[in-house]
């Protein structure tokens, strides 16, 4: 349970869900990523997120998994768990399997169904609320996954929700969003995270968000830069941002694939298999982003 006093802030990255070739989960390469994600010292993670396909996992492989993302943080590193689903009780039950493990918050998305209808947000993060057992974190992430919620109803929606503590804005300009939304939050708001990849992470750290959730596979550059601004060193921010800025464009692309290709290449996973459909990456896109990595030598291990 998150203490009353507390306040998540920093880098949580999003553990991704590694698989074999046949596309059955790869527990060790999991546990790989989180023991990486734990050496790079940042302040927590999040399971299972957008960049973990979690729309793709069964609910029993999303229980073992959270049971073990658990285990391993426990004592180490704050763990927010996902508990996005299409209805409230599914949601609760994730919630409470996190609070079960260890989690200090849930991560929840507005659901895409309930874009148009203002009162039936409220209603599921209401329901959901009252059972969860720790905070929550309001997930406003864009169409097709998300509702893309205007900053007036994510604002009407905390209001009519104590237990929302912190929300992830990643509806375009995120930004300007996060600015509005902390301009006059309701008093139990605690904060604003940014996400969309860690793509316009400057800009929502000078807006004054918490931190950022991004995919895994630049961790160390994600700390470094947060940690700098955070330090008002904005010239070491600046560069580790303009430097990783190509990689993050190219996995807008390629997701989850480039995520894990990454890692494959880094030695902590042995496969870039994906359940999500969508793009992958061909051996020309892979030579580019071995020209593009060169980019992060300087905070970055080399990759095979």
């Amino acid at each position: 349970m998150e203490q009353p006093n507390s306040l998540l802030q920093g880098t949580f990255p999003v553990v991704p869900t590694p698989f074999h070739a046949n596309l059955d989960i790869d527990y060790d390469g999991f546990k790989n990523v989180i023991r990486y994600i734990i050496d790079c010292d940042v302040e927590g993670l999040v399971f299972p997120g957008l960049a973990s396909e979690y729309a793709q996992l069964s609910k029993a492989e999303r229980l073992e998994a959270t049971a073990i993302v658990g285990d391993m943080c426990r004592g180490k590193l704050d763990f927010v768990v996902g508990a996005s689903a299409p209805t409230p009780e599914e949601a609760i039950e994730y919630s409470i399997a996190g609070a079960q493990a260890g989690a200090v918050c849930a991560m929840v998305m507005a659901p895409l169904k309930f874009a148009q209808d203002e009162q039936a947000m409220i209603d599921f993060y209401r329901t959901l609320a009252e059972k969860a057992q720790i905070p929550i974190m309001l997930q406003n992430a864009p169409p097709p996954m998300g509702a893309g919620l205007n900053v007036d109803t994510v604002l009407k929606i905390i209001a009519a929700v104590p237990q929302i503590h912190y929300v992830k804005e990643e509806t375009m300009p995120c930004g300007q969003r996060i600015e509005q939304l902390l301009s006059n939050p309701p008093a139990h708001l605690k904060g604003v995270f940014g996400g969309a990849g860690g793509r316009y992470i400057l800009d929502e750290l000078d807006r004054n968000a918490l931190g950022t959730v991004p995919a895994c596979e630049l961790t160390e550059m994600h700390k470094t830069l947060v940690d700098a601004h955070r330090n008002h060193d904005y010239d070491t921010a600046f560069d580790a941002y303009t430097k990783m800025i190509p990689i993050l464009n190219m996995q807008a692309v390629y997701r989850c694939n480039l995520t894990k290709q990454i890692l494959v290449q880094r030695g902590i996973i042995n496969s870039n298999a994906v359940r999500v459909p969508g793009p992958v990456l061909d051996d020309k896109n892979i030579a580019e982003l071995n020209k593009l990595w060169r980019l992060v030598q300087d905070y970055m291990p080399a990759i095979a």
